[in-house]
C-alpha cells in the first residue's frame, strides 16, 4: 500500500469517527438544552467538512504525482537500433516483422514490465503491447508486435518499458491508434484496488524508420 493510500484510509477512519460523534452530540443536544453539545455537534461537522478537504487534496496530490512519459528514469538499450534508425528487419514494410532486442537493468519492487512500442506520428499508433517477467528480449521475442509500416516519410517509433509492483493486462488494441502514452501510463499506474503508484519507474529508447 503507497502513502497516500495510508494517508486516505486514516482520513476515513477519522470521518467515520467524526460521523459517530456528530451523531452521539446530536443526539444529547435533543434529549435536553446544553450548549456544550451544540458546540460539539457543530465541531464534529467542521472537522468531517475538512476531512472531506483533506481527502481530496491528497487525492489530486496523488493522482498528479505521475511525471510524463517521456521522462525516463532508467536505461534502455536495444541492439536492433543503429543511431537513430531502427533496423530494417523489425518493419513490416520491407522486413521480417520481428520485435526488437530490448535490454534493461532490473527494477527492485517490480514483479513484471509492460513494454509499448508506439509511433507518435502516426496517430500514436501501437506497433507492439506485452507484459514479461524478462529484462533482456531477443530480436522477435514478442508475439504482440506490428513493425513499423509508416504511410510516407520517416516516423518516429518509441519503445516504452514500465516496472509495475503488480500484474496487470496491457490496456489498448495492438495494431491501432491510441490517445497517447500518458494515457496508458495512467491505466497502467492503477493497481487492482484501484490505488495509484502500480507504475515504479519507466523507461524508453526510440529511433526512426525507414533511413532518410
Amino acid at each position: 500500500m503507497s502513502v497516500y493510500a495510508i494517508i486516505k484510509l486514516i482520513i476515513k477512519i477519522c470521518i467515520g469517527l467524526a460521523g459517530i460523534g456528530f451523531v452521539f452530540f446530536t443526539v444529547k443536544r435533543m434529549q435536553g438544552p446544553g450548549r456544550v453539545y451544540r458546540f460539539a455537534s457543530f465541531g464534529c461537522f467542521l472537522a468531517i467538512a475538512l476531512l472531506f478537504v483533506a481527502h481530496f487534496a491528497v487525492s489530486v496530490k496523488q493522482y498528479s504525482s505521475v511525471p510524463p512519459a517521456d521522462y525516463y528514469q532508467f536505461e534502455i538499450t536495444s541492439e536492433d537500433l543503429h543511431g537513430m534508425y531502427w533496423d530494417v528487419k523489425i518493419s513490416h514494410d520491407k522486413g521480417d516483422d520481428l520485435s526488437p532486442q530490448l535490454s534493461w537493468n532490473p527494477i527492485e519492487g517490480a514483479t513484471c514490465y509492460a513494454v509499448y512500442m508506439i509511433d507518435p506520428d502516426g496517430n500514436n499508433w501501437i506497433h507492439m503491447k506485452t507484459l514479461t517477467t524478462e529484462t533482456n528480449l531477443e530480436t522477435g521475442a514478442v508475439e504482440d508486435y506490428i513493425g513499423p509500416y509508416p504511410p510516407s516519410g520517416s516516423h518516429r517509433y518509441f519503445v516504452y518499458v514500465f516496472a509495475l509492483r503488480e500484474e496487470k493486462k496491457p490496456p489498448k488494441a495492438l495494431n491501432a491508434p491510441s490517445s497517447g502514452i500518458d494515457e496508458i501510463t495512467s491505466i497502467l499506474n492503477t493497481g487492482s484496488d484501484s490505488d495509484i503508484g502500480n507504475v515504479i519507474a519507466w523507461g524508453g529508447v526510440a529511433g526512426m524508420y525507414p533511413v532518410e
